[in-house]
């Protein structure tokens, strides 16, 4: 094995991992409440206080972590259908393609996300400070890629300017009024 075909198996497997990180990361964040985090960040728990910092991100947090899953598993892909093509010849394209697939459902993403889907506190808290700081630096890019998906939807006719705090606020009204009437009621029986 020549060091160039190392470097790249180091190269894929060290993607893979990072891809692995960020899927685990997107199910974590959004698993764990405000009012989670809020706890967490009033017993002093380090970097709870950067998961509510994310929640106030939620849109420009999840488009960048999908750059960046979407980034590693295209570039692990890449690295590997030219390592299989060197070794297989056009069939390699394929070869490349069945393994890579395989590999990032079970290892990148499936894993990931039931581990963090059932420790949702505990994985948010280990990423919440790296992904605070990437997604403010990446906010530009988010930004214009958010502007490009919102005018391909507004041309499908589908609106996003819909204030999410008064829908929020809705909820919660229609809530508390049928908890009132579900109470009301049990006081009659």
């Amino acid at each position: 094995m020549t060091l160039l075909i190392f470097i790249k198996l180091i190269s894929i497997i060290v993607l893979l991992f990072l891809s692995a990180i960020s899927s685990g990361s997107e199910t974590a964040l959004t698993a764990v409440s405000k009012l989670q985090a809020h706890r967490q960040n009033e017993k002093g728990i380090k970097n709870a206080n950067f998961i509510l910092k994310i929640k106030d991100l939620k849109d420009e947090f999840i488009t960048g972590v999908l750059i960046a899953n979407n980034l590693f598993n295209i570039l692990a892909t890449a690295l590997m259908t030219e390592l299989l093509v060197t070794e297989f010849g056009g069939f390699g394209i394929t070869v490349a393609t069945i393994l890579m697939t395989l590999i990032i459902v079970i290892f990148s993403e499936v894993t990931p996300k039931i581990f963090a889907i059932n420790k949702p506190m505990m994985y948010a808290i280990k990423v919440a400070r790296f992904l605070y700081i990437y997604t403010k630096i990446i906010k530009p890019v988010v930004k214009l890629i958010n502007s490009i998906s919102a005018k391909i939807l507004g041309k499908l006719g589908l609106n996003l300017n819909i204030d999410q705090s008064k829908v929020i606020k809705e909820e919660f009204e229609g809530a508390v009024q049928l908890q009132r009437q579900i109470s009301k009621k049990g006081d009659y029986e």
